[in-house]
């Protein structure tokens, strides 16, 4: 299928640009990289794992969104679990300024909150309620391919039940992972009582059948340049703030991404 196709390009893109894009994925030895301020910092991030991320796929109460326009209930994707990532991103004045992120099969994990700086959280922005505003925010990028137009998307998520979604994912993609098989999975909604919330709706991402790619990227005998160690990337851009976790206790259970 086509599709297929299009995920074996985006892996072995990737391939490709973890071993040629030095400019953007470097080597690390404990000390973070830094780049020229005034670069764009999402599109780096999006070279990072072989191109341009894509749309910007968001949950919010209960319904699928890219941009302003809804995404159906039911709407399929092939997931690229394999280039999945995770990591830190700090923001200042509405805009991301610097991340540390790594791909999730190099075991990349979050850095401890001391070592990330920016502790005092008398220096820390506020939101209209007064709440300090933690500026580092933990994001998990999920990159999919729309299973019929090919285009591609990433799911940027940080909330509790988008995690649990994810986790659901990747437990059942473990199997697979020495494999050339990508799931392929529909957007869904559920929701749950919640003891001082009510109703709270998350996002499901149910995986429908399996399809074969043609490319196991971890069996691949390319070495990774991406470090375990923690990369910075500096500079500005108009994505909207993601408010971190000291907003308020509902900011980590409503499946909103404010981006």
């Amino acid at each position: 299928m086509a599709k297929n196709a299009a995920a074996a390009r985006m892996i072995s893109e990737t391939e490709e640009s973890r071993m040629s894009n030095s400019n953007i994925v470097h080597r690390t030895s404990g000390a973070a990289v830094m780049l020229p301020e005034g670069d764009d910092p999402w599109t780096e991030v999006a070279n990072e794992a072989g191109g341009q991320f894509g749309k910007i796929l968001k949950y919010v109460k209960g319904q699928w969104w890219q941009g302003e326009n809804e995404v159906a209930r039911g709407t399929e994707f092939v997931a690229l679990v394999p280039e999945a990532m995770r990591g830190d991103v700090r923001f200042q004045d509405g805009k991301p300024v610097e991340q540390r992120l790594g791909y999730i099969r190099d075991r990349f994990r979050f850095a401890p909150r001391a070592e990330l700086g920016f502790t005092d959280e008398g220096q820390w922005e506020r939101d209209k309620k007064g709440h300090a505003i933690d500026p580092w925010s933990q994001q998990h990028f999920l990159p999919l391919i729309h299973c019929e137009t090919e285009e591609l998307y990433c799911y940027i998520f940080r909330s509790e039940g988008a995690k649990q979604a994810f986790r659901d994912l990747s437990r059942n993609y473990a199997p697979h992972r020495k494999t050339t098989m990508l799931p392929v999975i529909s957007l869904q909604s559920d929701r749950y009582r919640h003891a001082d919330y009510g109703l709270i709706d998350i996002p499901i991402l149910r995986i429908e059948r399996w399809e074969d790619s043609g490319i196991s990227l971890e069996n691949s005998e390319m070495p990774s340049h991406r470090s375990r160690d923690s990369n910075v990337i500096e500079g500005t851009n108009t994505v909207d703030q993601v408010k971190g976790a000291a907003v308020a206790p509902k900011a980590d259970i409503n499946d909103v991404i404010p981006f």
